[in-house]
């Protein structure tokens, strides 16, 4: 393999040891393994094959080749990766160095978690619902802001929101009622073949809301809230 670097394991003060390293690959061949838990190599080899064993997809990625001199020329060494080599450190017998290594990899562990509580949690939730809370309010503010914008455009027309033209009348509106007197707008202006018009509402999923004439909505303004649709004067047949 190519571009070879040295990554070093120092666990403690009287422990460093180098192994190869290729991107964030580690690799230690078997006597450097044996050395760095105090073991033989045999028992090297004997877990590495028990890792076969159990997953060989994973040990056939983790086992590699590198060329090393040596007095009688260049050799084919058998190199594992991390995976295969921190398996070795917690399926070997206890030895001061398997300990040493049990205990930097508990470290590194309890590095990555960050700690937290109960009240960090709750202190997280009250956040994000309270920054919910205000987009909401911002985006009922848009929405009044908006109606108002349609309402000021209809000033003087002949076409007027429900809303727009109780206000503009004095009469008394609340939502359940506008939504009635929509129902009757529409119902009334098809009945009579007059247009219902439309002004667009950018950036809301109700892209745009009906306008009817003066004529109907003074009509359906006008009736009591017990009236209805079948009340109002339609054109007879």
């Amino acid at each position: 393999m190519s571009n070879q670097e040295i990554a070093i394991y120092q666990p403690n003060s009287e422990t460093s040891l180098p192994f190869r390293r290729e991107g964030d690959q580690v690799f230690g061949s078997q006597k450097e393994i044996a050395s760095l838990f105090g073991i033989s190599i045999s028992s090297v080899k004997k877990h590495a094959e028990n890792f076969n064993d159990a997953d060989p997809e994973a040990y056939s990625k983790g086992v590699e080749k590198f060329s090393i001199p040596s007095a009688g020329g260049v050799q084919s060494v058998v190199h594992y990766n991390l995976d295969i080599i921190t398996y070795i450190g917690y399926r070997a017998q206890a030895t001061p160095q398997t300990i040493a290594f049990r205990r930097w990899v508990a470290t590194l562990i309890k590095q990555s978690i960050q700690p937290t509580s109960i009240g960090d949690n709750l202190v997280a939730m009250a956040t994000a619902f309270r920054a919910l809370e205000q987009k909401v309010d911002r985006g009922f503010g848009d929405i009044a802001q908006s109606i108002e914008a349609i309402n000021a455009r209809l000033d003087n027309a002949e076409y007027f929101t429900v809303e727009h033209y109780c206000k503009a009348q004095g009469i008394r509106t609340t939502p359940a009622l506008n939504q009635k007197r929509g129902k009757d707008a529409s119902a009334l202006s098809r009945a009579r073949g007059i247009q219902i018009r439309e002004i667009p509402v950018e950036g809301y999923s109700w892209s745009s809301v009906h306008i009817y004439h003066q004529s109907v909505l003074a009509e359906v303004c006008s009736a009591t809230p017990r009236q209805t649709s079948d009340q109002l004067k339609l054109p007879e047949n």
